[in-house]
């Protein structure tokens, strides 16, 4: 609660701000060169959504009224492309590795579904919008149907069909 931990988390969140999300895309960037030129970067829905919540908490935990407007404004953005590009419309969930609207991968994890979660409760609590509470309570229903094993433990990955890849 010092003043100089203040500034440094204010500090921090400001880079990733400014730095570390594409303000076109609403995408978290992850590779750069030592001059922080961009390289070829594909979307990660899963760090996006992570990524929308963990900096609106930051900003709170030092009590920036702006620094929390801006960060839940971009919460808000942030989970809506993720909501728009990674969802599976067909069999529920969200694709983690994107290309645009298209999935790069035939898996599902698990970490990406759990931060979709946390991302669409932030967002509602933001907004007070019931339908990022509605999507937060079906992505919920869909990782209890999907991805908890009889024994309570999570699998690792799903397959396309909705499979446990073992």
């Amino acid at each position: 609660k010092t003043n100089s931990l203040r500034s440094a988390i204010n500090d921090l969140i400001n880079i990733i701000i400014d730095r570390f999300i594409d303000k076109k895309n609403y995408s978290c960037l992850h590779r750069f060169a030592e001059n922080w030129e961009l390289l070829p970067n594909e979307v990660w829905a899963g760090h996006n959504a992570e990524c929308s919540w963990v900096i609106c908490e930051a900003a709170k935990t030092i009590n920036d009224a702006a620094l929390i407007k801006k960060t839940e404004d971009l919460a808000v953005k942030m989970m809506n492309q993720v909501i728009e590009t990674a969802s599976d419309k067909e069999r529920g969930g969200y694709f983690n590795a994107i290309d645009g609207s298209k999935p790069l991968e035939d898996v599902k994890s698990w970490w990406p579904q759990a931060e979709v979660v946390l991302g669409l409760l932030n967002v509602f609590t933001i907004t007070g919008e019931e339908k990022y509470k509605k999507l937060a309570l079906e992505q919920s229903q869909y990782i209890s149907e999907t991805f908890i094993t009889g024994k309570g433990e999570w699998f690792t990955e799903i397959d396309k069909t909705g499979a446990p890849v073992k």
